[in-house]
């Protein structure tokens, strides 16, 4: 049942990602088998390509050691986990980064709550294998302090995306206003276009 655990909170890192239209996504068939990469439009990251495992592990190293013991556990007792969860992982990375750019301490506290998401796995199964009644409400308290302290970065992160689409609505009423300030203009420029082709070949 381990396996499973931290490729649950990484396609759950993964829903919260992709479920704003910052990020937009389109799968594609890969040449050599596998899963469908995920490219990114103009609106999400740009590039497109996954990060390469090596990458991807070293990146983990750095920031989420925490987590290359569980990679490490999954690699050896199920190498196929192991590799989708390294495509996620790479994704999230991707999408991390992203937010780096433009806001580097909300980076760092989903750094933190991916941490924190390891730590909360361990402690939930310790609970799970605990006898002593004592250290389970011990655990579950600290368990219930950790989840909380996930949960508002998580609606911080929200709030994050929230003011980032308010932006490109916002720029999104510039263009329409400054097209219905030149529409003559732009029609006159597609009627050109249609019935004159060599038109076409006019641009400055």
């Amino acid at each position: 049942m381990r396996v499973y655990f931290f490729r649950t909170i990484i396609s759950m890192t993964l829903i919260c990602i992709f479920s704003t239209p910052i990020f937009s996504k389109e799968s594609i068939g890969s040449e050599n088998g596998y899963p469908g990469d995920i490219i990114f439009s103009e609106t999400g990251f740009a590039g497109g390509s996954l990060l390469s495992e090596a990458d991807t592990v070293n990146w983990l190293k750095k920031n989420i050691p925490e987590a290359v013991e569980e990679l490490k556990y999954m690699e050896k007792n199920d190498p196929e986990e192991y590799f989708l969860t390294i495509q996620d992982l790479s994704m999230t990375i991707e999408y991390l980064t992203e937010i780096k750019s433009f806001s580097p301490d909300m980076y760092n506290q989903l750094v933190l709550a991916e941490t924190l998401e390891i730590k909360s796995l361990k402690i939930a199964r310790d609970i799970a294998s605990t006898a002593s009644q004592e250290d389970r409400l011990a655990k579950s308290e600290e368990l219930k302090r950790i989840l909380t302290e996930i949960f508002q970065i998580r609606q911080r992160e929200r709030e994050l995306e929230i003011n980032q689409l308010a932006k490109e609505i916002d720029e999104m009423k510039k263009r329409v206003e400054n097209r219905n300030l030149h529409k003559d203009k732009i029609i006159d420029r597609r009627f050109n276009e249609l019935i004159n082709p060599e038109y076409r070949d006019l641009d400055w």
